[in-house]
C-alpha cells in the first residue's frame, strides 16, 4: 500500500539519498580525515618519543661522564689533599700531585713587573730540606699577593723539572713550578724551621773533588763597595 502511494514513494526515495549521502560523508570523512589525523597524531608521538628517548640519552651520557670522570676526579683530589704531606727529600720526579707544609725560607723576582716577571722561592720542610720553587709570569699574576717570605702554607701540584741548569740555588736533583692547578694556601705552621744556613768547611768547597761550578754558595751582597787609590 506504502509503495503504490505517489507521496510515500517520493518520502522513501528522499529518505533513500539522504541516508546515501549521509553514508557518502561519513565513509569519506572515515576513509580522509580519520586516517589523516591518525597519521599526525602518530608522526606527533613518534616525534614526541625520540625527542623523549634523545633526553634519556643526554642524561645517560652526562651520567656516565659524571660518575666516571668528574668523581672520580674530585675523588682523587680530595684524597690528595686529605693525605700526609710529602717531604722534600722524597720528591723524585715520579708524580706531580705533591702536598707540601712549607715556609718560604727566600723569595725573590726577575723581570719587570707587570711585564716578564716571574717569581722564584726557596722553601723548606719540617726536616730542613730545601728546593727551588718558580712561578713564571702566567701563573705569578695570580699569586703574587700572597706569596711572603717567611710564612708557611700547604702546597699541591707542581710540575717537577731535574734542576740541571747552568745555576742552581738548591742542592737537589729536582725543582718546582707553578702550573695551572697548583693550589697555595696560607697557614699558621709555627713549627716549620726558617732558613739553615749550611755551613762547611773552606777546603772542602774549593779544593776538594765535591766542589760543584753550578751551585751557588752563599749571597752576594749587593752592598759591596770595591774603592780605588
Amino acid at each position: 500500500m506504502i509503495l503504490q502511494s505517489d507521496g510515500l514513494v517520493v518520502e522513501l526515495k528522499v529518505a533513500m539519498l539522504s541516508l546515501c549521502h549521509v553514508f557518502a560523508v561519513l565513509t569519506s570523512f572515515y576513509f580522509g580525515c580519520v586516517p589523516r589525523c591518525l597519521m599526525l597524531k602518530a608522526f606527533q608521538w613518534g616525534c614526541n618519543f625520540v625527542i623523549v628517548l634523545c633526553g634519556w640519552f643526554a642524561c645517560f651520557c652526562i651520567l656516565s661522564f659524571w660518575f666516571c670522570c668528574v668523581v672520580p676526579f674530585g675523588c682523587e683530589k680530595l684524597r690528595v689533599m686529605a693525605c700526609v704531606p710529602d717531604k722534600i727529600k722524597s720528591i723524585d720526579g715520579s708524580r706531580e700531585t705533591l702536598k707540601l707544609t712549607v715556609r718560604i725560607a727566600d723569595l725573590w723576582f726577575i723581570g719587570i713587573p707587570d711585564k716578564s716577571e716571574q717569581g722564584e722561592m726557596v722553601i723548606v720542610d719540617s726536616n730542613g730540606d730545601e728546593i727551588h720553587v718558580v712561578c713564571k709570569q702566567d701563573q705569578l699574576k695570580f699569586w703574587k699577593a700572597d706569596l711572603k717570605e717567611n710564612s708557611t702554607y700547604v702546597m699541591y701540584n707542581f710540575k717537577v723539572m731535574n734542576n740541571n741548569g747552568q745555576f742552581r740555588v738548591c742542592d737537589h736533583q729536582y725543582k718546582l713550578a707553578f702550573t695551572g692547578v697548583t693550589v697555595v694556601r696560607q697557614s699558621d705552621l709555627d713549627h716549620l724551621p726558617f732558613k739553615k744556613f749550611k755551613f762547611v768547611d773552606f777546603s772542602t768547597v774549593v779544593v776538594a773533588g765535591d766542589f760543584q761550578t753550578g751551585l751557588l754558595v752563599g749571597k752576594f751582597s749587593s752592598n759591596l763597595c770595591i774603592g780605588f787609590d
